[in-house]
């Protein structure tokens, strides 16, 4: 009797051995599909695509072994839900979308597919959110808080060009952030005693017409507001405010290092570990829903003093000491 429990005994241990070996071998053989949107990158500029990547390898996830990403860019916001819709096609697990309009236009084409945001700009009032601490819904990320870095940018530009009393603020009106960001920059001009004029840009034909009127109004500064559009043609923008001889404050770094006199902006390549992090937790189990929306902690202050000189402005040295970067 006692032989035979203990042969029972045995032959229960193996069946929990070999399901348990089973089950590992099933995570260990799962191909886990990612799908990274982002507004496309001009040439000899700087991606936090790359540093995505090394994150998600850092954390186990391995393109070729468990890991499938498929990588698409857009350079009109448009083009997204397409992009999108290739992605649900492969049943992707997870979408990482860089910016606001990427981000809703991966929420209007699925409530089931988690997605993790980067940068995008005020996620409460273009709906991916809920709310920054429960989320809600299958949408979470990083947020820019597009409208106070508005703000910050309007200051530091006022500091830098301290005569600027007329400045002339692009924007796409067809980006959903861009009424909060007005909102705050009106606040802040009347602070700073400047008078704000607001020229509108919604496609990349308008951008070299709405800088003719740039050349005829002749502002004493410019602000361009943050949208994957002037993303894109940055270089075509940068190349316009230097034709107009304006001194432009702009949304991301790239800019300044593309000829802009300044740009303020999150640390994009900081925000992506966090990014990773996200997907990481949601491929394990985590629900978007419950993953509280980041705020970034790291920003960046480009300053282009070769710019400056072309443009005859004597950068004052109480910003130049603020700047991570000056471009000599």
């Amino acid at each position: 009797m006692r032989g035979l429990q203990r042969g029972l005994f045995l032959l229960a241990a193996a069946v929990l051995l070999v399901a348990s070996l089973g089950v590992e071998a099933q995570q260990a053989g799962k191909v886990h599909r990612i799908g990274a949107i982002h507004p496309c990158i001009p040439p000899g500029t700087t991606s936090s695509y790359p540093v995505l990547q090394q994150a998600l390898h850092d954390l186990g996830y391995i393109e070729g072994r468990n890991l499938t990403l498929d990588r698409e860019c857009f350079q009109r916001a448009e083009q997204a839900p397409a992009i999108i819709g290739r992605f649900l096609e492969h049943k992707v697990d997870v979408i990482v979308v860089w910016s606001g309009p990427g981000a809703a236009a991966a929420k209007k084409l699925t409530s089931t597919v988690p997605i993790v945001f980067i940068d995008a700009a005020d996620p409460i009032g273009i709906g991916l959110v809920a709310s920054l601490a429960r989320p809600g819904g299958n949408a979470t990320g990083i947020s820019s808080i597009a409208s106070e870095l508005a703000t910050k940018r309007l200051q530091l530009l006022k500091e830098a060009v301290p005569r600027a009393a007329r400045v002339v603020v692009l924007a796409n009106p067809t980006n959903q952030s861009t009424a909060s960001q007005l909102e705050g920059l009106n606040d802040a001009a009347r602070a700073l005693g400047v008078t704000l004029g607001v020229l509108k840009i919604r496609t990349s034909a308008e951008i070299d017409e709405v800088f003719l009127d740039v050349i005829k109004e002749r502002p004493d500064a410019a602000l361009v507001l943050a949208d994957p559009l002037f993303f894109t043609e940055q270089v075509r923008v940068v190349g316009n405010a230097a034709r107009a001889r304006v001194p432009t404050m702009y949304s991301h770094t790239n800019f300044a290092m593309s000829g802009g006199l300044l740009a303020y902006a999150p640390n994009l390549p900081g925000m992506s570990p966090t990014a990773a992090g996200y997907v990481d937790k949601i491929l394990k189990g985590a629900r978007p829903a419950d993953l509280p929306v980041q705020q970034p902690t790291k920003f960046d202050l480009v300053i282009n003093l070769k710019t400056a000189k072309q443009l005859g402005i004597a950068v004052p040295q109480t910003i130049l000491l603020r700047a991570e970067r000056v471009i000599e």
